[in-house]
This record gives structure tokens, sequence and C-alpha cells, in this order.
């Protein structure tokens, strides 16, 4: 059984801002102790910090970040914006199991086994190009390459008005960071990498570019949501709560249930606070693997693209579970 400790033990957590917790703790339906004590001690009273496993072999966990981009769009394909946004086509079966909630998606049929769908390189050849699931168009394959891994985004149309992009599903095949790809073969170099730095990779020869996108053979198809939300917050996140910046992270489910309420460390980002577990990504796998919701905008993706930090998380319990 993992060993429980007081919050109170964390050397950091005196320095959390404590009265900002007490707040989304209680607008997020967690529980909170008696009301005459300090926002500090109402945490204390009722959450313990439970110990997070080893980190194995690697030594540390990883620690990135991610944002909601806001990009030029259009609802009618011209000379400029042609490269279409695709909401979910006919043909793409979604299923979720009953037992664990896990989703899966791909080709097939009800009774049959599910196939993987076309892939980023088939769909980019034309293979969805009669299936009517347009729902929007850009101006720049890589600025839907970066809303596809971001998972959201928004789109500034031609009179103004802004139209959300949400997840909706994706073709089944398994992510690739092209990033990574990058630093594996020496073109860009580890402590240089950033959203930046790819961004700038892809575009300066187009045909490089796209042949690079294609190895991540993952696609993702997006529904068009409300771009309205509560002021100062993102789109909401797979656990259906708008997200919150700087504290919002995508996790692995299979390891932290959505809405688990976490500690994370990270030395290189001077970072030590808690956080919650809101979404979930493609890239982040394992008890120490971690993505940090930083915003909307261009501001945003600038610190959200920039951040590859080590990380170690602990989770938070009500003290009666450790009891």
């Amino acid at each position: 059984m993992p060993a429980t400790a007081s919050l109170s033990q964390l050397a950091a957590w005196h320095t959390e801002d404590h009265a900002e917790l007490a707040d989304l703790f209680d607008e997020l339906g967690l529980a909170l102790g008696s009301d005459d004590v300090t926002p500090r001690e109402q945490i204390q009273q009722v959450w313990s910090i439970e110990l997070g496993p080893d980190l194995g072999a690697a030594g540390q966990g990883l620690l990135t970040g991610y944002y909601e981009p806001l990009f030029d769009g259009r609802l009618r394909r011209d000379e400029c914006f042609n490269v279409p946004v695709y909401g979910p086509p006919p043909g793409l079966e979604v299923r979720v199991d009953p037992v664990d909630g896990s989703t899966t998606y791909g080709a097939g049929t009800a009774g049959q086994t599910l196939r993987p769908f076309f892939s980023r390189a088939e769909i980019d050849a034309g293979a969805l190009d009669t299936a009517g699931c347009v729902i929007a168009w850009m101006r720049s394959a890589v600025d839907r390459f970066i809303v596809q891994v971001q998972g959201s985004g928004l789109l500034r149309l031609a009179d103004g008005t802004q139209l959300a992009l949400g997840f909706a599903a994706k073709n089944g095949h398994p992510y690739t960071s092209i990033g990574r790809l990058l630093i594996e073969r020496g073109e860009i170099p580890a402590e240089e990498m950033s959203l930046a730095r790819l961004r700038e990779w892809l575009e300066a020869d187009a045909a490089r570019g796209s042949a690079l996108m294609r190895e991540n053979r993952s696609f993702i198809f997006f529904r068009r949501t409300s771009p309205e939300r509560p002021e100062g917050r993102g789109p909401s996140g797979r656990h259906s709560v708008a997200l919150i910046p700087g504290r919002s992270i995508a996790v692995d489910p299979d390891v932290y249930p959505l809405g688990s309420v976490l500690w994370l460390e990270s030395r290189a980002a001077g970072l030590s606070q808690i956080a919650f577990a809101h979404d979930i990504g493609s890239a982040i796998r394992g008890a120490h693997r971690a993505d940090l919701f930083f915003g909307t905008g261009e501001a945003a993706g600038v610190r959200a693209g920039g951040l590859m930090a080590d990380l170690r998380i602990h989770r938070l319990v009500p003290r009666v579970a450790c009891s």
C-alpha cells in the first residue's frame, strides 16, 4: 500500500496559494474542512499526500506544456484557406468499453474487430475528399497539425467571430512525436526543442515538413463547440471541466482517473504545486508524465512550447481513505 503523509510535511506546501486553492476545490466540488480555519487548514483537514511510485530506470518523469491555439480560419474554402479541418467521417467507429470506460477508434461495423482508419498520409492524399465532413478551413497544414497535437483550438473567422474546435475522435493509429524524431535524428538538439523551433523546421521546407508530419499516422477529428467559457479559463478538457491555466493537466487515465488531485514536483521547471487531472493526451503515458495547460493564444503557446522538464507526481487522497 502506498505510503501517505500530511501535506504540511511538504516544504513547498507552505508557499502555495491556499486561498486560491480552497476556492478551486469548492468550485470543483472537492471536499474541504471546517469554515472556521484558514484555507490551508481547510485543505489539510481533508487531504493527505500519497507518495508516488518509484521513478524507475529512467530516473525522472517528464513535464511538458500545452495550450489552446488561435489561428485564422474560414467556413468556406478559398485560395488562401484550403487546408480542411474534419469532423468525424462516415465509417469511423467509436467504441467505449463498458467495464473500464476506455475508448477505441477505428474502421469497422458492429460485431467486427476494429481496424485502423485511414492514416494521416491517406487522408492528406484525399481519402476523405468526398466524405462531406469538413467543418472549417485553415491556411496552413502546420497550423492544423498544431491544433491536432494540442487537442483543441480557436479559429478567428473573417467577420471577427471565433469558432471553437473541440476533440471529437481520432483515426486509431498510434501517436508519434515528430519532435522526438527530430531529436533522435540529430536535426534539433534536445535542449533547443520547442514548439517554435519545431514550426520553424516544418515551414523551412514544405515538402520535408509534410513528410515528417505524415510519420505521425494519428489524425484528430474535431467538432464545433461554443467559444464561450468562464473568464480566464480554457476549453473543456476530457473531464468536461473548463481547463484552468497553470492548474489543469493532462494525465494517463490508466494511472490517474480524471478528476484526481495531484502534487507536481519539477526541479528544472521550479515548480511544486497542486494540479488537477482534467484532460488526457495521446503522448501522456505513465505515473510521472503530465502536460500542464497554459491558456489560450500565442503567449500561452510560447510558454507551453518551451516546457520540457523533469517531473515527479504524488496523489492527494482524502484522509479517511488512508486511515
